[in-house]
């Protein structure tokens, strides 16, 4: 799991860095990424590796987070959206923890994913809880979502789930004394790495509900019409107009400023073109072109560019 998780991580901050992420030419996705990730010169041998993890996950997801995430990010069914947010949780993650990182996870975070064996049974990491609400703060107390709420009821469960861990375990070392402390504690008080991921993702998952649902509304309003899919009608003689649940680049830019501040013109135009390639792809190019995008067609373009996934 986590050699395929690594792997994954250092793809998509790759991708970041060479500002390649909203384009969706560019982005391997993770199930396509772990089929490769198992690839070897046996392709039966291969074939075997790949549905032999996908049974352990589907088996042990309800009751290990860490099958959960992966099981969820393979599942594929939350879209890009839900692995990017993962990522930049998990980046944000390494940054904190820093050292802790590396002693915990060990050898395979220098491989980049690349090892597939280990030398022994991989081991339960935890995160200390004051470095998980710094965490929590900074991916839903940024200008993108912005919700003390969230960050509130993230730490409250957090705390719930602390236990003391030897600092031995989390850092390798015990802590030095401080000017302060003469008798620093021997343990610090963390929880498990991926029971805190889980709680992140399924946060998000709630929020990202809510805005989908308010994006939605405000479609329905813009555009005074019900949202119907004029070009996937089955009845071609209908009455239907293709203005009905459809919104212009500026209503679109208004939209998208409501729920996401900072949204830029560009941003707005680069989402628009997308979704309306969507509605009026060239084998429509014989009838009417839409007046502007609906609801559905702008879904995918999210998909697409990742829309809900940023957070900074």
């Amino acid at each position: 799991m986590r050699g395929v998780l690594f792997a994954a991580l250092q793809n998509y901050s790759d991708l970041e860095n060479d500002g390649q992420q909203s384009s969706s030419n560019s982005q391997l996705r993770f199930p396509e990424l772990t089929y490769c990730w198992f690839e070897q010169e046996d392709s039966e041998l291969s074939d075997v590796d790949r549905w032999s993890f996908y049974h352990e996950l589907k088996t042990s997801k309800d009751s290990n987070p860490e099958s959960w995430l992966m099981f969820t990010l393979l599942d594929d069914l939350q879209g890009t959206d839900f692995l990017f947010f993962a990522v930049q949780a998990l980046h944000a993650v390494r940054n904190l923890m820093d050292k802790s990182w590396h002693h915990q996870f060990g050898n395979i975070i220098s491989s980049c994913g690349e090892a597939t064996e280990l030398d022994e049974e991989a081991k339960d990491i935890f995160l200390p809880v004051e470095i998980s609400k710094e965490i929590a703060f900074q991916l839903f107390y940024s200008d993108k979502i912005k919700s003390s709420k969230l960050v509130e009821e993230i730490s409250t469960q957090v705390e719930e789930m602390g236990v003391d861990i030897d600092n031995s375990v989390l850092w390798g070392e015990q802590v030095l004394p401080s000017e302060l402390d003469e008798e620093p504690s021997p343990t610090t008080k963390s929880i498990d790495l991926f029971a805190f991921i889980k709680i992140v993702m399924t946060t998000y998952l709630s929020h990202k509900k809510k805005q989908v649902t308010l994006i939605r509304l405000m479609f329905d309003t813009a555009s005074k019409g019900v949202l119907t899919d004029f070009y996937n009608a089955q009845d071609s003689n209908s009455t239907v107009s293709s203005e009905e649940g459809q919104v212009s680049v500026s209503q679109l830019h208004q939209i998208l400023k409501t729920v996401w501040k900072s949204t830029t013109l560009q941003e707005t135009t680069q989402i628009y073109r997308e979704a309306y390639n969507v509605m009026y792809p060239p084998s429509q190019w014989n009838k009417p072109a839409p007046d502007g995008i609906d609801f559905q067609s702008f879904l995918i373009a999210a998909e697409r560019y990742s829309l809900f996934s940023r957070c900074e």
